[in-house]
C-alpha cells in the first residue's frame, strides 16, 4: 500500500511490537493489508493510530453496536485521538467512514484507503482530525495513550461544546461506552425533548 505521502507527514512509533497478533477474521482484504504493514503503529503521540489485527477485529465489533445501520460491512482499521473510530467498506462502492461517539455522527470522508492517508489526513487534517483542538489541547496537556481518548465531558448531541474546556482524558472502552449508552436513549427521542443535566466527571 503507497503511503509515502503520509509518512513523510507523520512522525510513527509502533506501539507494544511484541504483541503478533493473527488477522485471520479480518474479511476487508485492503484493511488486511494495511495491518500487515502499519498495524499497531501510533502517529503524532497519539493524534492518529492503526489497530493491530486484535483491535481491528474487536473495534469493528464496537462500531457496528453503536452505528448498525453505517457500518454495515464496514471494518474498522484506525482512531483518532478523541476515540473516532475509522472504518473502510470494500466494493462497488468503498468508503472510508468516520464514526464519532461524541457526536453521535457518521461521515463518510474517502473512497479509498491510499487516498485518505495520502490526502485527506495531509490536505484535510483539520476537518479529519481536529486539528486545531488537538495542537490546543496539547499546549497544556499529554496525549492519549494506546488505552485512553480524550473525549466530550458532555456530548455534543446533548448539546455539549466543541472545545477544549469541554474535553476529559478517558479510558477508551469506558468513553465508548458511556456514549453508546447515551445515544441509544436519545436517538428515538422526539426533537426538542429536554435532557436532565448528566455528570460524566467518572470519565476521568
Amino acid at each position: 500500500m503507497q503511503m509515502k505521502i503520509f509518512e513523510a507527514a507523520y512522525s510513527g512509533v509502533i506501539e507494544n511490537p511484541e504483541v503478533q497478533s493473527s488477522d485471520e477474521g479480518l474479511k476487508v482484504t485492503q484493511v488486511r493489508r494495511l495491518i500487515r504493514e502499519h498495524g499497531g503503529t501510533s502517529y503524532e503521540g497519539g493524534l492518529y493510530r492503526i489497530f493491530n489485527a486484535e483491535d481491528a477485529k474487536r473495534w469493528t465489533i464496537m462500531v457496528r453496536r453503536l452505528f448498525p445501520i453505517e457500518s454495515a460491512e464496514v471494518e474498522a482499521f484506525g482512531r483518532d485521538w478523541q476515540g473516532n473510530v475509522f472504518g473502510y467498506r470494500e466494493g462497488r462502492a468503498p468508503r472510508v467512514f468516520l464514526f464519532q461517539p461524541g457526536t453521535g455522527d457518521v461521515f463518510e470522508v474517502s473512497d479509498s484507503l491510499e487516498r485518505f492517508h495520502n490526502e485527506e489526513l495531509t490536505e484535510h487534517a483539520e476537518e479529519a482530525l481536529s486539528l486545531s483542538l488537538w495542537n490546543e489541547w496539547r499546549s497544556d496537556l499529554p496525549g492519549p495513550d494506546r488505552s485512553q481518548c480524550v473525549g466530550y465531558r458532555k456530548p455534543v448531541f446533548l448539546d455539549g461544546d466543541v472545545s477544549v474546556d469541554n474535553l476529559v482524558m478517558a479510558d477508551l472502552d469506558v468513553y465508548w461506552d458511556v456514549m453508546g449508552q447515551l445515544l441509544e436513549q436519545v436517538r428515538n427521542l422526539p426533537e426538542g425533548t429536554p435532557i436532565k443535566e448528566i455528570n460524566l466527571a467518572y470519565l476521568n
